[in-house]
């Protein structure tokens, strides 16, 4: 919401800053800040999830690495 206070204060409505997703992060720690500069906030983009997520299971894997990376006591 925009603020104006001349002669008096008067809200008007409310701007959109920001299209895209940030990530909010548990109450009540801020999860943004503002640069030094006071000319840009700082924050995190939220990653979009994909449907398509692939998650790899690697059994023995031990035995995996001495195969893909063999040593000389072997």
């Amino acid at each position: 919401m925009a603020l104006e206070n001349d002669p008096r204060f008067n809200p008007t409505s409310p701007l959109t800053l920001f299209e895209r997703s940030f990530y909010m992060g548990p109450a009540p720690n801020p999860q943004y800040d503002v640069s030094l500069d006071g000319q840009r906030f700082l924050m995190i983009e939220s990653l979009q999830r994909s449907e398509s997520a692939e998650i790899y299971v690697v059994l023995n894997w031990f035995e995996e690495l001495k195969r893909l990376v063999p040593t000389e006591r072997d």
